[in-house]
């Protein structure tokens, strides 16, 4: 009696979904330039070279559909900032980061566990600063809140189920805003906005 052959299904291949919620980490770096008016009687411009370093925390939800298209929403927080001082008209301006925080939208597609997106969005920034003239003459510390833009592009890598990696680029555009740093120190007022880029290394865990 002829026995038949057992049929075994063809195992099924896996693909990787980013599809969840994630929190993680950032590290990176900061180049760009602040536009400066000091008192405006004389209206005196002036654009000098910002570099600062940056890390902070970041989280959100993305959502992989059939088509792999990933359509993703992050809020981030730099937490650490390192201090910039710049040269204006000769005093010495220094800037600290009170804190900041940033809504971005992320839109990428998904080739398996690797994922190119663009991204954008809008947030805030408290910065603390204060002049010191080239006699010594300090200015009190002052402190203002600036509007942000963003807009970059971007790659994660999947390493593992949960864990993944990346590389981020983003253009960002400060609003400018008068900092009152007291007659005897700068004039009047002093104004300042800022653009920069800034790339920054991505480690995230996805729930």
């Amino acid at each position: 009696m002829p026995v038949k052959a057992s049929v075994q299904a063809a195992p099924v291949a896996y693909t990787y979904n980013w599809t969840g919620w994630y929190l993680g980490a950032h590290v990176g770096y900061l180049s760009g330039t602040i536009n400066t008016t000091v008192n405006p009687f004389n209206a005196l411009p002036a654009s000098t070279k910002t570099n600062s370093t940056f890390a902070g925390i970041q989280g959100g939800y993305r959502h992989q559909f059939s088509n792999n298209v990933v359509l993703g929403a992050q809020l981030g927080a730099p937490l650490i900032a390192t201090k910039d001082d710049t040269l204006i008209f000769g005093n010495l301006n220094e800037g600290k980061m009170v804190y900041s925080v940033l809504g971005q939208i992320q839109l990428g597609y998904a080739f398996g566990r690797v994922m190119p997106y663009v991204t954008g969005g809008f947030g805030l920034a408290r910065i603390k600063g204060r002049e010191t003239t080239a006699g010594g003459v300090a200015s009190p510390w002052v402190t203002n809140t600036h509007t942000l833009g963003t807009i970059g592009v971007g790659v994660n890598v999947a390493i593992t189920e949960h864990w993944t990696a990346g590389v981020v680029y983003n253009r960002v555009i400060a609003s400018s805003e008068r900092y009152d740093c007291g007659p005897t120190v700068c004039g009047i007022v002093g104004s300042f906005d800022m653009k920069a880029n800034t790339i920054a290394g991505v480690l995230e865990y996805r729930f």
